[in-house]
Order: structure tokens, then sequence, then C-alpha cells
């Protein structure tokens, strides 16, 4: 995989897109930092590889290395250390211009120096798609190599604000009510668990325990208030469509598909508008890590908070030729770094290892794969059937456990659970055994 696409055009690789214009904002943008240095690096973020003409990123980097030096660049450094000592004559007359050129009164110039910036960000992105489309055309590298490439182009993002620490900041920050997600339908797994935004939660439970389930059932919870992307890895659209309506509408799957009386058509007509209207994503395709953090970066909100929904982590697939164990700790790596990179919250559900089949209780060690599942994980629940279940009941309900077995900063306990299979609901039981420090 290439790590940095920018040596490709150092060499005087330069697509034409509008390429008047772009060097013209480019003497520009330079003339600015001349001319307003006091805060032109403050809020510089370009670096010489972005630019398109040799000669401007020549100034740019001698600007750069001069400030970092001495704390500043002189006018008249650049004029007689800088271009005089050029022999061609044409790069001369290209940096008296931007020395010279006249630039129109700006009230707000780091709103404007920024504007400049994203466009030329901007454009040494399309350059650098432009190139690996064309690698790509000439069998030059795999669709892999140019997937990976266009997931990290996708991520190069300028910075547009830097958060300054003040008291307002500490103090909303610290009141970790303000950032605490609410479970309306799950009050005590709400007031035990204490979800915060920017967590990484885990759902471990054997094959057929419920783990697609109670995820959907969570977004369901939570997606009138936050935004919702639903990563969807072993369900076909209709199964898991069905799911989230029946979930939704408290109507038997059966009836969604086929309703039998007029108000649940109306029902179900109501909820889908509903569904519709919170504006989840439910995403089928994506199945690697770049895939994924290239569909948060192009869909995040900003204006609400993110949660991202796995079914499941054993499903996802690093584009690394590694070892299932390997995989599976850069996953969760990835993951933790994800949750911090895009200030987002995760809910992944996992498999559980060969080890829980034989076992009433799963442990927070029978998480598939990796003990990195445990370590990257903020909270960790585990979702199994209840040992004493009536089995009378079995064919409709399922009594079921949350078993909160990783809580950070938070407490850990069971808490019991009505599955009801028809309409795919948990729904909390009354009795509860309380919560413990972890």
């Amino acid at each position: 995989m290439i790590n940095d696409v920018s040596e490709y055009f150092d060499n005087g690789l330069v697509y034409d897109i509008n390429q008047d214009n772009i060097e013209d904002l480019e003497i520009q943008f330079l003339s600015t930092i001349v001319n307003y240095q006091n805060f032109s690096f403050d809020y510089l973020q370009l670096e010489p590889k972005h630019l398109t003409k040799p000669i401007h990123k020549e100034l740019l980097k001698y600007m750069i290395d001069n400030y970092s030096k001495y704390g500043v660049t002189d006018y008249y450094l650049i004029l007689i250390d800088f271009i005089k000592l050029k022999d061609n004559e044409k790069d001369r007359n290209e940096l008296y211009k931007i020395v010279y050129t006249d630039l129109s009164p700006v009230h707000n110039k780091n709103q404007y120096f920024m504007a400049m910036q994203s466009i030329l960000f901007d454009n040494y992105k399309k350059r650098a798609i432009l190139y690996f489309s064309n690698k790509l055309q000439n069998r030059e590298i795999s669709v892999t190599q140019y997937l990976s490439n266009m997931n990290l182009i996708n991520d190069m993002n300028l910075k547009i604000k830097s958060t300054l620490i003040t008291v307002k900041e500490l103090e909303d920050n610290i009141n970790s009510n303000n950032t605490l997600i609410e479970l309306k339908h799950f009050k005590k797994l709400n007031e035990v668990l204490k979800l915060s935004q920017g967590d990484y939660l885990t759902i471990g439970a054997g094959t057929g325990a419920g783990k697609s389930g109670l995820l959907l059932n969570l977004m369901n919870d939570l997606m009138d208030r936050y935004q919702c992307i639903y990563f969807n890895m072993e369900m076909n659209k209709s199964t898991i469509y069905q799911r989230i309506v029946s979930i939704a509408s408290d109507i038997p799957i059966n009836y969604v598909v086929r309703p039998e009386t007029e108000y649940q058509e109306q029902s179900i007509s109501a909820t889908m508008k509903y569904i519709e209207d919170n504006n989840i994503i439910v995403e089928h395709n994506a199945t690697t890590l770049n895939e994924i953090r290239s569909i948060i970066a192009k869909y995040k909100n900003t204006d609400k908070h993110t949660i991202i929904f796995l079914d499941h982590i054993g499903l996802i697939r690093s584009n690394e030729k590694k070892s299932l164990y390997e995989q599976t700790t850069e996953i969760a790596k990835s993951l933790r770094q994800i949750c911090l990179k895009y200030n987002c919250t995760i809910i992944a559900a996992s498999q559980l290892n060969r080890t829980s089949y034989n076992s009433d209780e799963p442990s927070i060690s029978m998480l598939k794969d990796s003990g990195e599942l445990e370590n990257s994980s903020s909270k960790v629940i585990m979702l199994y059937k209840d040992k004493n279940q009536d089995t009378r009941n079995d064919l409709y309900t399922n009594d079921m456990i949350i078993d909160i077995v990783k809580n950070r900063n938070g407490l850990c306990g069971r808490i019991p659970l009505k599955y009801y299979k028809a309409k795919q609901i948990f729904k909390e039981k009354e009795n509860y055994e309380g919560g413990t420090n972890e």
C-alpha cells in the first residue's frame, strides 16, 4: 500500500485542472504569507508538496524553514537571499510577482487564508485521484491498491479549527452528563452501563444468541436522537429491513411481510416513514477497514453525534495478508482509533470462541480470535440465554442475560431480558441483581 501520494507529484508530474486559476491562487496564497506572516503561520497547514509549480514549492519551503529557525520570514531576505540566487529569469519574475502582488483588503484574513488553503488542498487531492486512476487504467496497480489509495485520499483533510483548552472546555468535558448517550427503552442498562459519546462497546454472543437483534434494538432506541450508521455483513437486505420495521412498529415480522389488518398496514406505513425521517444508513457492502473508515468519513453528520453499529467484527477484514489473530488485533485497535478520529461511538457485535459452547455463562476471555478486543473496548457486555429459563416458553420467547463484564468508569452486573422472537424485540425484566464495581 502507498503511504504518501505526494511523492508522485514532487517530480514535476502535474495534471491540468484549471491550472491557470490554481497557479494564480497559489500566488495569492504565498503573497499572503509574505505580507501577513503574523497570522499566516498560525493557520498554515499546507506543505510544499501540496502546491503545483516547483518554484512555488521552493518558496514555501524556504519561508517555513526560516520561520522555524528565526520565528520570522524577513521580506528582504526573500528578495536578497532567495530570489537573487535564482539563475532562471522566469523563476525570478514569478517570485517578484508574488512579493509585489497587491492584495485586496480582506475583513477576515484568517478565514480567507483558510479558504485558499482548502481550495489548493482539494486540487492536490484531485491530482492524486487522477494519478491513481491513470495507474489503474494502465494496469500498473491492482483494483485493491487503487481502492486503498482512494480511501487514503478521502481521509486526507485540513484541520479547520483547533480547540484551545478553556475553563468552559474543561467544564463541558469533565461533566460526563453532557456526553452520556441515553437508552430510553433499556432503563436499567442505561443506568448501569452509562454509555458515553466516544465509547467503543463490544457485545459478545454465541451463534444464534441474538446479537444482531440486540444491535438493531439499540439502533431503534437511539436513531431519533443520533445519526446511526449500521454496517450489515451477514444478513440480506430483506431480512434486516424486516427486522428494523418489526422492532420499530412492535409488529411480528410475519405481519410486516403480509399485513392482515388495516391497523397493521397503517402502522407499518407510519413506521417506514419514521425510519426514513431519521436518516439512518445501512451499509451492506463494506467489509474492510478502509471501506468502513471511508464511509464514516464521507457520511458523518457534523450536527449530530454519530453511532456506528458493526455486525459483526469477525467479518471485517484488513487489506493486509495477515493471520486471523493479527487481523482481529489490527481491527480492534483501528476501531478504537476511528472512535477518536471521527468523534463517534462504536457498538460492535463479536462472535465467541468454541469454549463458549459448553458454558452456561460466557466470560470476557471467550471473545473470538484476539485478546485485543477486550483491551481496545471501553465497555464489554456478554449476551446469553438464562440457564434457569423455563423451556416450555422457549418457542416464542427467550429469557436472556446481559452481563456487563467490562465497564470503564462504571459498574458491572447482570440485567435479565425477555427476547420476543417474533418481533425481534428485547425488553428488560423486573428483577435485577444490581451492579458491582469493575
